[in-house]
């Protein structure tokens, strides 16, 4: 006791029955720190909730607990018009690009982006109009939009692409010039696209042909080949096959005048060699139908013998003679050689 009473500083006292008590309290209170600062270690009261929301004072300590309560209170879920908080997506939801409220990390859209470009998407749907329900789905058309599609069927010319339902554009595709045509597809090929703003391109172009526009062929299929027409004088876009209307023009017809043309009509005919100025089939202009004829030609009467008439220069008088007459009928409802139907076709 004794040693304590001198610690604080006091001269014992034994008639003083406190003073052990006192030299306690003075050596807690000479050994007890002050306030906490930023610069002195010290003691430091804990702040109230309503403290830590007013965020004004700096004498206390915040728990974690009123921490929490402060930033919630501060900070609201992220949008696209105001920061806050936000949830990273998972890798599904990444996938689906369905979900709006979640950020993707640059780890997860990789993972998305090569999977969707690794993916064939099949069309669905029948020549002319396909559709394409890419996963995720596409919100809008925006140019250089790029996809991966398998053809479902083989096109006809004039096939427009849906995707996502946001509607048909028209599927196009570069020459060996490089002019941009009607597509030309078969059934399963594999084809990257791309919207250009105004068309969706296919981007494997179309090999240099031997055969220009406009050639004639005729095919042992009941179909046209790929980048063939049925020569049927269908009336067709000047646009979408600009290339045939070029080489073409309105000879075989002009379609509605402005935004058609014909094709020539071949079904159920022959060809024959334009004159060009021969002599051979004279007068007749490029292009032209000819109606089937006869060549001129002459049948030999033979003599005939009339009993009854004998020895005089000329007949006098008598009902006897040769009544006019035809011959008997014969043959088709046409005149033709030997022939094979086959399917002639023009190539646009």
């Amino acid at each position: 006791m004794l040693g304590v009473i001198q610690q604080a500083g006091l001269t014992p006292n034994e008639v003083d029955n406190g003073q052990l008590a006192n030299a306690i309290l003075t050596i807690v209170t000479n050994n007890t720190p002050g306030s906490a600062t930023e610069i002195t270690a010290g003691i430091l009261k804990l702040s109230t909730g309503t403290q830590v929301i007013a965020g004004t004072d700096d004498a206390t300590a915040v728990t974690p607990k009123k921490l929490l309560q402060k930033l919630v209170a501060y900070i609201a879920q992220a949008t696209e018009a105001a920061p806050g908080w936000a949830k990273v997506a998972t890798q599904a939801l990444t996938n689906a690009g369905v979900d709006d409220v979640t950020i993707v990390t640059p780890k997860k859209l990789a993972v998305a982006t090569q999977s969707q470009i690794l993916t064939a998407f099949t069309t669905a749907g029948n020549a002319p109009s396909f559709t394409l329900t890419p996963s995720p789905a596409v919100t809008a058309y925006v140019a250089n939009q790029r996809f991966r599609v398998k053809f479902s069927a083989a096109g006809v010319g004039n096939d427009t692409l849906n995707i996502s339902g946001l509607g048909a554009k028209t599927l196009k595709q570069y020459d060996s010039s490089g002019n941009k045509i009607a597509v030309v597809l078969a059934a399963g090929q594999l084809a990257d696209v791309e919207y250009d703003g105004t068309d969706i391109v296919v981007l494997d172009p179309l090999p240099l042909s031997t055969l220009p526009a406009g050639t004639i062929i005729s095919s042992a299929t009941s179909a046209a080949p790929s980048g063939y027409l049925i020569a049927n004088g269908a009336a067709i876009s000047r646009t979408t096959y600009a290339a045939l209307f070029s080489a073409i023009g309105t000879v075989f017809g002009g379609g509605d005048g402005s935004t058609t043309f014909n094709l020539p009509d071949l079904r159920g005919e022959f060809v024959r060699g334009w004159d060009a100025g021969r002599g051979v089939d004279v007068g007749r202009t490029f292009g032209s139908f000819q109606i089937d004829a006869f060549s001129s030609h002459t049948h030999a009467q033979d003599s005939r013998t009339i009993l009854g008439v004998v020895g005089a220069a000329a007949q006098v008088g008598g009902s006897n003679g040769i009544n006019g007459g035809t011959t008997s009928a014969t043959g088709g409802v046409e005149t033709r050689p030997r022939n094979l139907a086959l399917l002639y076709c023009i190539k646009y």
